[in-house]
């Protein structure tokens, strides 16, 4: 027993290893050579924590929004806990069937907090797309044999489960409705980590989703994943950036709880 327990032990440290080695092709220097099809956001979504003067002018805007509203001053956070997002998830569609459950006025989500955080958004209508994605076996293959790639990835599983499971839930209605209710007042954030810089981001989706576009679901899908990526267990995902210079760079984002 105990030495098929060394064994276990070592295979997974040597997992551990190997997922180390996997690489990911970036341009030299991280520069994207710009194209005709280079979408650049006509409001860069994204805010750096430590910019102190766009953290603060969200701050202030969450600040008028919840005193403007009459009632139901609500701000839901959703973090992160792996396969426990389903049981955050399975709150949301209980709180609906209590009949108790508030408009939020804010969402926040990180890591698999982020996959939830767009339907709680949205309210009770969407009740059925978040209990589709975490209820109905979609993310049975996450972690399992199959998805093992520790040699060939920068992380022990690939992620296509769940790039599968993000592209078809969010799609162009979802962007739609969340730019309507950000115009409202109301805001969806999701945290990502910056690798590169070593830093926090948060991204405003609804800014995001009022751009609208092929390009903005791409983006906005890939800041869920990324936000979803427990790194060395998923690849990090790579999303275009402007650096300080004001050129077109990959940044590498994983998981905001990191």
């Amino acid at each position: 027993m105990i030495r098929k327990s060394a064994a276990i032990v070592a295979g997974l440290i040597a997992a551990l290893w190997l997922a180390g080695c996997g690489t990911i092709d970036r341009p030299e220097g991280g520069v994207l050579r710009l194209t005709t099809q280079t979408w650049r956001p006509t409001e860069d979504p994204r805010i750096r924590a430590g910019d102190v003067a766009r953290v603060e002018a969200l701050a202030e805007q969450i600040g008028e929004r919840l005193w403007a509203a009459s009632e139901g001053r609500s701000i839901l956070a959703l973090s992160g806990g792996g396969a426990n997002g389903a049981y955050g998830a399975g709150v949301l569609v209980g709180w609906t069937a209590s009949g108790t459950r508030p408009e939020f006025s804010v969402v926040t989500g990180v890591s698999t907090g982020a996959l939830a955080a767009p339907f709680a958004f949205l309210g009770p209508e969407w009740d059925d797309e978040l209990r589709g994605a975490y209820a109905e076996g979609r993310t049975g293959g996450l972690l399992g044999w199959r998805s093992f790639a520790a040699l060939a990835s920068p992380g022990l599983f690939d992620s296509g489960v769940l790039e599968d499971l993000v592209e078809d839930y969010v799609t162009p209605e979802l962007l739609r409705q969340i730019a309507v209710e950000h115009d409202k007042g109301r805001r969806l954030l999701i945290v990502t980590t910056n690798l590169d810089a070593e830093e926090t981001v948060i991204w405003d989706m609804g800014v995001l989703a009022k751009q609208g576009g092929v390009q903005a679901v791409a983006l906005f899908r890939d800041v869920l994943l990324a936000s979803a990526s427990i790194p060395g267990v998923f690849p990090p995902v790579m999303i275009p950036g402007v650096d300080a210079e004001g050129r077109l760079v990959e940044e590498m984002h994983v998981d905001g709880g990191v």
